[in-house]
């Protein structure tokens, strides 16, 4: 695996656990936030360094989904 690819697949970890978490803003913890942003951009930095891979559409759903 590539070096953004793993690193995306890392960051869309916790995006698939944030619907388990406390719906209430002030409960859910602020670095699921952070996670959005850095998955948008991992997508974006692997798809012009590292270019688009048809094995890679889950993750490139799964960031635009929780955008």
């Amino acid at each position: 695996m590539r070096p953004f690819e793993i690193f995306l697949l890392a960051a869309g970890i916790p995006l698939l656990l944030r619907p388990f978490l406390p719906v209430r803003i002030s409960n859910r913890p602020r670095w699921t936030d952070f996670m959005l942003a850095l998955s948008a951009l991992l997508t974006a930095a692997h798809l012009v360094f590292e270019g688009y891979r048809w094995q890679m559409l889950p993750a490139y759903t799964l960031a635009l989904l929780h955008q």
